[in-house]
């Protein structure tokens, strides 16, 4: 959001959006990119209050913890002896 707005700046905003959201949809798909994109549009409309704020936090929290948990699985399968990590 912020790099789309700091190339906002300089280009035409829908044309920076097109771009964007086109690169999302080659590394994400279609749904990936769907979940992003509405996101997006609505990260400036203040939604239901604290109780969605709570839900969206913690859904990306564990979303979050699920890249680290993959990621750490991929080191681990690669370099097997270098991971110092028991957990």
């Amino acid at each position: 959001m912020i790099a789309i707005a700091i190339a906002g700046l300089a280009f035409e905003q829908e044309t920076v959006e097109a771009q964007v959201f086109g690169a999302l949809k080659g590394l994400l798909g279609d749904t990936g990119t769907q979940a992003i994109t509405s996101r997006l549009k609505d990260a400036d409309r203040p939604r239901e209050g604290p109780p969605a704020t709570v839900l969206c936090n913690g859904a990306l929290v564990l979303a979050a913890l699920g890249v680290v948990v993959q990621l750490k699985h991929a080191m681990s399968t690669v370099w097997p002896r270098a991971c110092l990590c028991h957990f």
